[in-house]
């Protein structure tokens, strides 16, 4: 499972997801959460409905980009997933890893919301503690 959130970050976290997945002959699951907190502070400025259509536009070329990535490395169709979810990023990335009985959660140390002077993210770092599977940070 490659989690991302249109961050450089997550772009690298997606290379790397996609070259372990083509190595392994794997399935690449593309995962994009909408935050439901920026949900609720974007739709104040622009309405919910408004708000929730930028966001999943958002959502969905941030997963088709990644698609592109492994289908120009050569991983067939056949072997991509996607989904697009709402709610608390975490929980999301970490209830789809049980549901769909992922192997691995490779996702970026930060994303848009994250800060250079932290190690890690708080959506990471929520991920390891409560992931049912390996996670692999890259940065």
């Amino acid at each position: 499972m490659i989690a991302t959130d249109g961050s450089d970050c997550s772009w690298h976290a997606a290379e790397v997801g996609i070259s372990i997945a083509k190595l392994l002959d794997a399935l690449v699951m593309v995962v994009y959460v909408i935050d439901d907190v920026v949900l609720d502070q974007v739709s104040k400025l622009t309405g919910l409905e408004q708000a929730e259509r930028e966001l999943k536009q958002n959502g969905e070329r941030c997963i088709n980009y990644v698609l592109g990535l492994a289908r120009k490395e050569g991983v067939n169709d056949d072997c991509l997933l996607s989904k697009l979810a709402e709610g608390r990023p975490y929980e999301q990335i970490v209830h789809l890893a049980k549901e769909l009985h992922m192997d691995l959660i490779v996702i970026g140390t930060f994303g848009r919301s994250g800060s250079a002077g932290r190690l890690i993210g708080s959506v990471a770092e929520r991920v390891i503690e409560y992931a049912p599977c390996p996670v692999l940070v890259v940065r």
